[in-house]
């Protein structure tokens, strides 16, 4: 290999190094940034909903408008039992994550409903000042623009990288042809005296 394609390849390989660790910073404080936004809101629905919550001889109960105003959040209300107490999705007969009820205190999963990724928050409901458990509230939000936004970020980051480091050989070709000129003189004329 020659001392021109070996500067070329250092060259294009230092670029693809750094560019691999920027584009890995940049993918993964999006993809941790934007859930993050999913679970805050997941968390202020649930802090919203908790406070319409009541415990009487009938059991737990939620103001109605409370779950409706979850439009984007799938909801549901467990009772201590397991019992499915109310939900905003008529079709949500099954736990959105039936593990996580097992605790006592609020955990964040990621499950699939239909096809679709859904963060879980499930967060324990207890009574004051008691601090007797009584059921398990369960929210639930589409990752699908997450997803999205995750598959497009890396389609960005691999195609850019690919054509700036293909760029960078280019150049590195050229400026090492340019920089190794006087060398090549001084070979050829070395040649020409032997």
């Amino acid at each position: 290999m020659t001392l021109r394609a070996r500067l070329t390849l250092w060259y294009a390989a230092i670029m693809a190094i750094g560019l691999f660790f920027y584009g890995a910073a940049v993918y993964s404080i999006l993809v941790y940034s934007m859930t993050q936004q999913v679970d805050e809101m997941l968390a202020r629905t649930a802090d919203d909903i908790r406070q319409t919550f009541r415990r009487d001889v009938r059991g737990v109960s939620f103001s109605a408008l409370a779950l409706d105003m979850t439009a984007r959040i799938y909801a549901q209300v467990w009772d201590a039992e397991g019992d499915l107490v109310a939900r905003n999705a008529p079709l949500l007969e099954e736990a959105l994550d039936a593990e996580a009820m097992t605790g006592d205190t609020s955990s964040f999963s990621i499950t699939r409903l239909n096809g679709v990724p859904l963060r879980v928050l499930t967060y324990p409901l207890v009574t004051s000042p008691e601090g007797e458990l009584v059921g398990h509230l369960q929210l639930a939000a589409s990752l699908q623009t997450v997803e999205a936004a995750r598959q497009l970020v890396l389609t960005v980051l691999v195609v850019g990288g690919v054509l700036a480091v293909g760029f960078a050989a280019l150049i590195g070709w050229s400026t090492a042809a340019t920089a190794l000129r006087p060398l090549n003189q001084v070979t050829e004329t070395a040649l020409q005296i032997t």
